[in-house]
């Protein structure tokens, strides 16, 4: 069986990867010869750890190959479909347009018996009443008869989704009962399946997952907005409420819900919401509340330079962790809280540096930020500075050395509480922030 797997994001490549290290051969489509380039030259992007060792092991034994278009002397019995689906920026609509040119693509190359298998986050209905269509009219086949289809959402978390392939059941939703059948002889022989009544219930349980995670998010920025209005503590209450008592599982603020998915996800239920009639539902509510963190953020750093007396257009700003995420340990900079924190920032200072541990310098400037080698190099007579994400790296950081090097009145904003607020109690010149704090 040769599959063909077209999008090499994050999602995507762990897909070879689990595929080909279930033996099977593999071609990896990108339409971005950027894309290619990077996968294959020194420069391979950093979503995870291991996808560079897996790509070359892939590689050499010929079981995994990539390039920017298929072979059509080439024969492939599956096709999988993981190519990003992003929203209009001008509108915040679901675009569509890139997904239609790789479904054109893939009608192309099926033939009698090949499996379509849909990853991509799309709206109810996108399936049955665009995809299908098209790849029967391009093909001259029909679903269920001629060829199978199903919608198999992705659904582990980037960072350690290799190791989740094998224990996070994937979804399937097929036109018919033979559509699954052949998708779950596919896909059991790398992970455990889970089956669902329609096309359309997996459609929707994948939406479903990350809005339910931002809307409970949601919940712990806006109760980090009263305990902050209120002097209390967030991290303490939420720590305590949670302790021994199973009932509770409330997350920790944070400094925004980042991230290619969740956002995106959230903005395509609210919107079917709407369309339903739940103009004021909850998920487009909680997504309101995570967007205006960093803008939150940058307000209370603001206010706190201005009353220690300092002009916040002449302040040093660093700025610490840039991925969406530091653990597991990312290079992906889509939906990058820290980046909307940065760009609150320039609306007042262009005096902006930046460290991440899996970010080049390189990478950083291109968003104006002034790169470091270090974070001790950052930290060097700054007024601000501002740890954005969580990567493992910072726990073996002085946080007195930090500190010293800092000016005086300055401001330290800890956003996922990475170090004790006790360790800023003796530090009269520095203001420890964080969110809820």
């Amino acid at each position: 069986m040769k599959v063909a797997v077209f999008g090499l994001g994050p999602v995507g490549l762990s897909f070879c990867f689990a595929v080909g290290n279930a033996g099977f051969s593999v071609f990896g489509v990108d339409s971005n010869d950027g894309v290619i380039n990077q996968l294959v030259s020194d420069n391979f992007p950093n979503y995870e750890r291991d996808f560079k060792s897996l790509f070359d092991s892939l590689t050499c034994s010929g079981l995994l190959r990539v390039g920017n278009a298929l072979s059509k002397e080439e024969l492939f019995d599956v096709f999988v479909i993981c190519v990003g689906t992003p929203l209009n920026k001008s509108n915040g609509v679901f675009n569509d347009g890139h997904l239609i040119s790789v479904v054109s693509d893939v009608s192309k190359f099926i033939k009698k018996n090949s499996l379509v298998v849909l990853r991509s986050t799309v709206p109810v209905k996108t399936s049955r009443n665009i995809v299908i269509p098209l790849l029967e009219k391009n093909s001259g086949l029909r679903v269920g008869s001629d060829f199978f289809f199903v919608y198999a959402p992705d659904r582990t978390v980037q960072g350690a989704s290799l190791s989740e392939f094998s224990v996070v059941p994937q979804i399937i939703g097929g036109f018919g009962s033979d559509d699954i059948n052949y998708a779950n002889s596919f896909f059991s022989t790398f992970s455990s399946v889970l089956n669902v009544s329609s096309i359309e219930s997996a459609e929707m349980i994948k939406l479903m997952d990350n809005s339910f995670r931002d809307v409970v998010f949601a919940y712990s920025n806006e109760l980090a907005l009263a305990c902050e209005k209120l002097g209390l503590d967030a991290f303490e209450l939420i720590n305590s409420a949670n302790k021994d008592y199973s009932r509770n599982n409330i997350p920790f603020p944070s400094p925004g819900v980042g991230g290619s998915c969740i956002p995106k996800d959230s903005h395509v239920l609210a919107e079917l919401y709407s369309k339903l009639g739940f103009y004021d539902n909850l998920v487009f509510t909680g997504r309101k509340v995570n967007e205006s963190v960093p803008s939150r953020i940058v307000s209370r750093i603001k206010f706190h330079l201005e009353r220690a007396g300092k002009s916040v257009t002449d302040a040093k700003f660093f700025v610490v962790g840039f991925s969406f995420k530091g653990h597991p340990e990312t290079s992906d900079l889509r939906g990058s809280t820290a980046l909307l924190v940065v760009d609150e920032l320039k609306k007042y200072s262009s005096n902006i540096y930046g460290f991440d541990p899996v970010i080049s310098k390189t990478e950083l400037s291109s968003f104006g930020v002034i790169g470091c080698d270090s974070v001790y190099e950052g930290c060097e007579n700054a007024d601000v500075v501002l740890f954005l994400n969580n990567h493992v790296s910072y726990a073996k950081l002085d946080v007195s050395k930090i500190c010293f090097s800092m000016r005086p009145k300055s401001v330290f904003f800890d956003a996922w509480r990475v170090f004790s607020k006790e360790n800023f109690l003796n530090l009269k010149d520095i203001n420890y922030l964080s969110v809820g704090l």
